[in-house]
């Protein structure tokens, strides 16, 4: 890593990441607040734009199964998704967005902007460039 005086190039990058990370947190659960869910139930909602298994859901969070059970069940009781039959698989249940569900998604992404905002400050060349350093740094997954 290259040395400063202070610090070497590799801890303000981490800085600046840890920074950008907690200002978009703060802003995605502000905008859940709002609408008065949690950040895990938004997590779940804005995935049902197509309907899902609970599995999978649980897959693609990276939690467990028991965690994605309780979220939908206060969701269900709210009236925002509703447990289907699969019809390929009728042991499996898929999740949908009630029509309530739906406007809430759609509400709270009207509401969280920071996403937007922040590459609305970029030129379209740095937005390319930005997404590409992302997904490098990310690495392989």
């Amino acid at each position: 890593m290259v040395k400063t005086a202070e610090h070497t190039v590799g801890e303000r990058a981490e800085q600046a990441m840890y920074s950008f990370v907690d200002a978009y947190d703060r802003d995605y659960g502000a905008a859940a607040t709002a609408f008065d869910l949690t950040v895990p139930q938004v997590c779940v909602l804005v995935r049902l734009r197509q309907p899902r298994t609970m599995g999978s859901l649980a897959v693609e969070l990276e939690c467990d199964a028991s965690n994605i059970t309780q979220i939908v069940n206060r969701l269900e009781a709210r009236g925002l998704v509703s447990r289907e039959e699969d019809p390929i698989d009728r042991r499996s249940r898929l999740l949908r967005l009630t029509r309530e569900g739906l406007r809430i998604v759609r509400g709270f992404e009207r509401a969280f902007t920071f996403a937007r905002d922040a590459v609305g400050r970029l030129s379209p060349r740095e937005t390319e460039e930005l997404a590409r350093l992302l997904r490098k740094a990310r690495g392989p997954g």
